[in-house]
């Protein structure tokens, strides 16, 4: 019956280390995992009671989960600090726990053992003690390997759930790093477009209103039809730019909303556009990939409209075995002869574009095509979308031995 139990608690830890290392784990799903694997340890040790004491920050221990039958001790009553809970884990090895009972005669205490503390630890690291309480602790001997089992499983959940929040606090501080990063963008956007604009605006209006003073109303006339143009254009860059900042929040795949702005493009600037993907399908990028993708593409095609003088533009998007590329070419001017075609040119916001595609390990190339027109390749690398699915190497051998074989099913 214990053999049968202890592998029922070991199948059971091995499907939570395999489901913790599967799935991003936060802290009430650390502790379901945690409470589902101490109640099932204690019905297969035949124990009273079990109780998970996790490491907080400042060192000491704190209850966390506990299994207990009906009328038994609970180990709420054994703190942290309690000194067999404390030589276990000075220790950093099983070590019986005792408890002090009142002895009528000649008023002394003896000590009565009542099960054991399992630290919970590795090489290097003190995560905490599994607590199994018992009226009869001499029936524990035999499931102690099984108990050493379980709590290897609770360190690896816990390993699992610290890494977690060490990738979830990277991800934050990434995301506020984005968010200004886009906010000097912007920043920069309107000083060389919509503020440059507006100065010119002025000084178009100053000059005509001196000609009327002059006498002048052809060269005024002439100057508020610059103030009509210059506004023009501040009014597409400022639609672009709102349009742009848009994108991305729809809800939409990828794919499909990259392929809706390029047909939004098309229809609002009168200019030919077509999309190819390939493949169609498994489009499944990374979040920050997509955002950056997405600007890429947003910033090659207002190039397109302001300095190309193109009729039409075609946007292509590809995946290989060696990775990803997002083509936008355009039939316009192109290059000029001689200027730089890199991206460290300070032309056709080609610089801010090269910094996105760095920041997602990925490059970008502009050339000058030879029937005419700019090509604008942006390539990236394809992640290993399943990475976070493998477990480390103590992990993988917990899994594996855990893992119950055909011929242990009960």
């Amino acid at each position: 019956v214990l053999d049968i139990r202890r592998r029922q608690a070991l199948r059971l830890g091995a499907s939570i280390v395999r489901l913790g290392g599967a799935t991003p784990m936060g802290v009430s799903a650390q502790r379901r995992l945690i409470r589902r694997l101490a109640a099932q340890a204690r019905l297969s040790l035949g124990a009273d009671a079990v109780g998970v004491y996790a490491r907080t920050e400042f060192g000491s221990l704190r209850l966390i989960a506990s299994s207990t039958a009906d009328g038994h001790t609970t180990p709420e009553s054994i703190p942290g600090n309690h000194p067999s809970v404390v030589a276990a884990r000075a220790a950093r090895r099983p070590t019986p726990v005792h408890s002090l009972d009142p002895e009528a005669d000649r008023g002394t205490r003896r000590r009565r053992a009542v099960g054991f503390a399992l630290p919970l630890q590795t090489r290097h690291r003190d995560f905490g003690t599994l607590l199994v309480l018992h009226d009869d602790p001499t029936s524990l001997r035999d499931g102690l390997a099984a108990a050493e089992g379980v709590g290897a499983q609770i360190v690896a959940i816990l390993r699992h759930a610290e890494t977690t929040r060490a990738m979830l606090e990277q991800a934050e501080r990434e995301r506020a790093d984005a968010v200004l990063e886009e906010r000097a963008r912007i920043a920069r956007e309107m000083h060389d477009s919509l503020a440059q604009m507006l100065g010119l605006i002025s000084i178009h209006a100053r000059t005509a209103l001196e000609l009327l003073r002059r006498d002048d109303p052809a060269g005024a006339t002439a100057e508020i039809a610059e103030i009509a143009n210059v506004a023009d254009s501040a009014y597409a860059d400022t639609r672009d730019a709102i349009h742009d900042l848009r994108a991305g929040q729809t809800g939409a795949e990828f794919v499909d909303e990259l392929r809706a702005h390029v047909t939004d493009f098309g229809r609002r600037h009168h200019i030919e556009t077509s999309f190819c993907v390939q493949p169609e399908s498994g489009w499944a990028l990374r979040p920050e990939l997509e955002l950056q993708l997405m600007r890429v593409a947003q910033e090659a095609l207002t190039n397109v409209r302001k300095h190309a003088d193109a009729s039409t533009v075609s946007v292509s998007l590809d995946r290989t075995a060696m990775g990803g590329s997002l083509v936008v070419e355009d039939d316009g001017v192109g290059i000029p002869v001689g200027s730089p075609s890199q991206p460290s040119a300070r032309r056709f916001g080609l610089r801010t574009m090269s910094e996105r595609m760095r920041l997602v390990g990925g490059s970008l190339h502009v050339e000058r095509r030879p029937a005419g027109g700019t090509r604008v390749v942006a390539r990236f690398p394809l992640a290993n979308d399943q990475e976070d699915d493998v477990l480390n190497p103590e992990e993988s051998a917990l899994a594996a031995a855990t893992t119950p074989s055909r011929g242990d099913d009960v």
